[in-house]
């Protein structure tokens, strides 16, 4: 795993958290993860979760 790849796994990961603890904004968790685009930020998500970032939200009832 490059640094950039560990980097990027860690912040999509914190975002994770932020969006099943929080009722933020997912645009402003991807922000405040460091991605300028939210589009960015929805298709790595799901590249690295397996599902886009509402979804993640809406089934985190069952994750805790």
């Amino acid at each position: 795993m490059t640094p950039y790849q560990f980097l990027l796994r860690t912040r999509l990961h914190r975002a994770a958290v932020r969006l099943r603890t929080s009722d933020t904004a997912i645009s402003t968790i991807a922000f405040d993860a460091g991605f300028n685009d939210l589009s960015t930020f929805n298709r790595r998500f799901r590249r690295e979760m397996g599902e886009a970032p509402g979804a993640y939200r809406a089934g985190r009832t069952c994750r805790r």
